[in-house]
């Protein structure tokens, strides 16, 4: 569920005539502002509104906080608080790429942000990178993570803000963005020879981010006869034919494989077998 969580501190010393705090939005500093919460006053100095209807993927919001009195008249309005919104892209080179907006407005500004990943779902439970305030882009290498043959190459991340000294209240605060997620492209890697009997006795793809029941590999001989076929990802021709051994020389394959992104990679070509 999509929700912004708005946490606030309001002064509640010397018994205020208040009935209630009410959550503005905004996509604009200066408005127009829309009510989208209200809570009734109960003395306490911690209020938290949830908004539901913030459509937290897509847009950074400003939020003020208004006072209402016994007579039902707006009498203070807070200080303005924007959220993050992180976005990005995948880049064919195993990188993602990743920006965001200023958090504002905390009275000790921002000291730092902290970017956490999660892979297949499962979060670091420390941050991958730590910038200092000022810096809203970040490029993630993700090549190391191709070694992992099951990953499906599903990347999520979210940024925590958090805030600096300053605060004249005597405390620090913290705030985290929308959680993205991105699908690396899929890649496809094919030898140009093997050698049964030598240290390439396969011939077979190599690939990262494949959808596995949408995979179909086949290899066939210079007469256009169809002398093999998988589709099984990480099977390959051993340079066998009807169980004898194929003659050394070129052979054309075609492979066909669906990205866990939905995107499909088609790719034909020759290989030389080598006895």
């Amino acid at each position: 569920m999509r929700r912004v969580i708005v946490e606030c501190l309001v002064d509640t010393a010397g018994n205020p005539d208040v009935s209630k705090y009410k959550l503005q939005r905004a996509f604009d500093k200066n408005g127009p502002f829309t009510t989208v919460g209200a809570i009734t006053y109960t003395g306490s100095p911690i209020i938290t509104f949830n908004d539901f209807s913030a459509r937290t993927d897509q847009y950074s919001y400003y939020y003020r906080v208004i006072t209402v009195d016994s007579c039902s008249n707006d009498v203070l309005i807070s200080n303005l608080g924007r959220t993050i919104l992180l976005t990005g892209q995948p880049d064919f080179n195993l990188v993602n790429e990743l920006k965001w907006n200023f958090y504002e407005e905390w009275l000790g500004n921002v000291s730092k942000y902290s970017l956490f990943r999660s892979v297949d779902g499962l979060w670091s439970p420390t941050p991958i990178a730590t910038m200092n305030n000022g810096i809203l882009d970040y490029n993630d290498d993700v090549a190391a993570l191709y070694l992992y043959p099951n990953y499906s190459g599903k990347f999520c991340y979210r940024i925590e803000a958090y805030e600096g000294s300053g605060n004249t209240y005597g405390f620090t605060d913290t705030s985290v963005s929308n959680i993205f997620c991105l699908i690396q492209e899929p890649h496809l890697f094919i030898p140009s020879a093997f050698t049964p009997s030598g240290k390439n006795p396969v011939f077979k793809p190599e690939f990262i981010y494949i959808e596995a029941k949408n995979y179909f590999f086949v290899v066939f001989n210079r007469w256009g006869q169809r002398i093999y076929e998988t589709r099984i990802p990480g099977e390959g021709w051993d340079g066998t034919y009807d169980g004898k051994i194929a003659p050394e020389g070129t052979y054309v394959y075609s492979v066909r494989i669906f990205g866990t992104n939905g995107q499909e990679i088609e790719k034909s070509g020759s290989v030389t077998l080598l006895r």
